[in-house]
Order: structure tokens, then sequence, then C-alpha cells
């Protein structure tokens, strides 16, 4: 608003020195046109009625316009940059006729007086226009890069979940795999350690050896998550071609656990081979916690050209388990779904495969899943 009462003020003593029949009449013309001007950016429409109104007042009087007339061109100018286009056409309308009654009456040449007019206000209907066009474009840049703005942070907050969600879900596998073989074993050994000393000490070893793959896996997980300049040593994650070393490692912890490979085995992309691994893994854990720790695993690999099938059988066990004190022994409830089984079908559905589960006709339970094993990185 400073600026326009600048404006106003040039404009009126532009005004002062302009002929006309009366002191008193110049001096109202001049205020009539510039005052209004101070408010054009807040009233566009009322400031060019005004201005208009005073630009009147010299027909009537019989007087000559004063040099003050240009605020008419100001307000339409104004008009043009602020307001809709019908209020536009309707004051480029009002500025042409009132041009024409002026090269009629004060000008002798007419036309000639007309068509400059016209002139002047049409650069300023247009002026205004590409003001407008260029403030809706800069306000159409702003719009989209504050909706850009808000990608970029919905995106980030979209893979910041994704990927505590993958970190929750390798945490919970390597956690319930490892502890639920090392309760399993404890409760063994605490059970044999009078009678059988020779299998405690087995046992225990097996728990230390458990608990040693667990921290080294936990420290692969840890590892990820540090700054990118640590240069410490991150083993790489397991992969199908390591099923047979966790089989054989629960078989040896005295596990009844048997693997069958069909077809031919090849390598497989580190997302899709890890997944394998984990489903097995997942499935074996499932296995002795809710079958009991004398249920029998049957693991099937069945490798084709357009990738793996895994399946994961094992029957109930008996209702007497060598370790009757391993949590979560017992069946579990029916209807409901642990996070394990949340997060194979996860993984299995990261890489478009297949997977089932459900119990057996004789009380067992199955785990399938179908994966691609993609290219090798």
């Amino acid at each position: 608003m400073a600026v326009d009462a600048v404006l106003a003020l040039l404009i009126g003593l532009a005004g002062v020195g302009g002929r006309g029949e009366g002191p008193g009449l110049v001096s109202l013309l001049v205020i009539g046109y510039s005052l209004p001007l101070a408010w054009r950016r807040i009233a566009p429409r009322a400031t060019f009625v005004v201005v208009c109104a005073f630009g009147v007042l010299p027909f009537l009087a019989h007087t000559r316009p004063a040099p003050a007339a240009v605020a008419v061109l100001v307000a339409l100018y104004t008009v043009s940059t602020r307001c809709v286009w019908r209020d536009v056409a309707a004051a480029a309308a009002a500025v042409a006729l009132g041009a024409a009654i002026a090269s009629v009456r004060w000008s002798g040449r007419p036309l000639e007086s007309f068509i400059m007019l016209c002139a002047l206000a049409s650069a300023a209907v247009m002026s205004g226009a590409s003001i407008r066009s260029r403030r809706a474009y800069l306000h159409e840049l702003e719009a989209r890069a504050a909706q850009l703005e808000r990608d970029r942070d919905q995106q980030a907050t979209i893979a910041v979940a994704a990927e505590r969600s993958r970190i929750a879900r390798e945490l919970h596998d390597i956690v319930a795999h490892n502890v639920s073989v090392i309760v399993a074993q404890a409760d063994g050994a605490r059970y044999a350690l009078d009678a059988n000393p020779a299998q405690a000490r087995d046992a225990l070893e097996v728990i230390a050896r458990t608990g040693r793959d667990a921290l080294a896996e936990m420290r692969h997980i840890v590892g990820v998550l540090r700054p990118s300049d640590y240069t410490g040593d991150i083993e790489p994650q397991p992969s199908a071609d390591r099923i047979g070393e966790l089989v054989d490692r629960l078989a040896r912890a005295g596990f009844s656990v048997r693997l069958t490979v069909n077809g031919s085995p090849r390598a497989a992309a580190p997302g899709p081979g890890l997944a394998a691994y984990r489903i097995v893994q997942e499935s074996l854990t499932n296995v002795f916690k809710h079958a009991g720790h004398d249920a029998h695993a049957e693991v099937t690999l069945d490798y084709t050209a357009n990738g793996v099938t895994i399946r994961v059988d094992n029957d109930r066990g008996s209702t007497t388990s060598r370790v009757p004190n391993i949590e979560a022994a017992a069946e579990p409830a029916p209807n409901t779904v642990g996070h394990g089984l949340v997060g194979m079908r996860e993984r299995v559905a990261m890489y478009g495969g297949t997977f089932t589960s459900g119990t057996r006709d004789d009380g067992g339970y199955s785990v399938s899943a179908h994966l691609g094993l993609g290219d090798e990185q």
C-alpha cells in the first residue's frame, strides 16, 4: 500500500500543474483521480469505478480533462491483473466509450485521438494480463514444489516404515529360531544332567554354538544400520544354498529333520535366496515350538526352470514331548496367525511368489512357497 500511495502522490503532483477551468475543480479532479489509487490492490473494482466517476466530471463541467486522468489507465491495469475476465472486459469497454466521447468532444482529429487512447488502454490491459499469467505460473510452480516436497516426505516415511518392517522381520526370524533351539536344548540338558551328563554336555555345546550363530547374525543386522563410513566386517546374508547347513545344525542338536532336494540347484539372487532361507528357518522354528521336540519335519526343495518350490511338512509329535517345559509346546489355538506366518507371506509376496499353509489331515502342518530365484547378483 505504501508503493501505491507513492504512485498516487506522483499522479497528483503531475495533475497540479494541469490546465482546467477553476482551481477548485482541478483540485477536486486531482484528488479524485489520485487518492483512490492508494487502495487499488485492496479493492481494484471499487478503485476503477471511483476513478471513472471523477472522469465524468470534466464532461459535466464542460472543461478539458486534467493530466491526472492517466489514473484511469492505472486503474484499468489493476483490474486486468486482479479481477475476472468479465470485469476486465467491462472496464475496457467503459474506457473505450470514454475515449470515444473525449476524442469527439475535445480533439481536432477524433479518429487519430481515439486510436491513440484505445492503444493506451489496450497496452494497459495486455500488460495486466501478462503480469496475471506470470503470477499464475509462479503460483503453480510454488504449488508443485510444495506438492513435491510433501511427496518426498511421504516417500521417506514409507521407506522408513518398510525398512523398519524388514528389520523387525529379520530380528524375529533370527531371535525366534535360535532362542527356540537354545530353550529346547537347555531344558533337555536340565533333565539329562543327572542321568546322562554326556548328553547334557552335548546340549550345552549346541546352546553355545547356536548362541554364537545368533550373535553373528545380530551383528550383521546392526552393521547394516551403521553409518555409511563403517568399515567393520559385514558377512553376507544367508541364501538358499545354506538351507542344508541349517537342517544339519538342527539335526545335530537332536531334532528329527530331513532335507530332500529335487532338480538341479542353482544360485539365487540375494533377495529371493534370503527369503527361501528364512521361510525354511521360520517353518522349522514353528515345528519344534508348536508340534513338540520329537516331531519329525521334512524339508523339500523342488528346483525348476521357473524357480524353487519350498515345502516343509511335519507330523504332530507325541503328546508327551522329551522337552515338556518348552514354552508353547501345545498346539496353537485355531484361527490364530503369528508374526512368523505373516513374515513368510510378506517375503513371498515381495518377490511375486505364492504361499500356502495349513493343517494336514493327520494333524500335522504344511507350509509351501514358490519363489522365482531371479538373476544372481
